[in-house]
C-alpha cells in the first residue's frame, strides 16, 4: 500500500507537497481499516498493537521511497 500511496501522491503536481502527504495518510487509513475490521479480527490485542506500529514504519518508508523514486525520475 505503501507504494500505492507514493504512486499517486507523485502525480500530485510538485507544489503541493501537502496535498501528498494527505495522499499518504488517507491511503494508510483506508488500508488500517480493512486489516483491522477484515483481517485482524481473531488475533489477541497485544499482536494487534505490535503489527500496527511494525506495519506503519513499514508503511511511511515505502511511501516514501516510492515518491520520491517516482518524482526523481519523473524530474529526468
Amino acid at each position: 500500500m505503501g507504494l500505492v500511496g507514493g504512486a499517486i501522491a507523485e502525480q500530485i503536481p510538485s507544489a503541493y507537497y501537502s496535498y501528498g502527504i494527505s495522499i499518504g495518510i488517507l491511503v494508510y487509513l483506508v488500508s488500517f481499516y480493512i486489516a483491522r475490521y477484515g483481517w485482524f479480527r481473531k488475533l489477541e490485542r497485544d499482536q494487534i498493537s505490535k503489527l500496527y506500529t511494525t506495519g506503519l514504519a513499514v508503511y511511511v518508508g515505502l511511501f516514501l521511497f516510492s515518491w520520491i523514486l517516482l518524482f526523481t525520475l519523473s524530474v529526468v
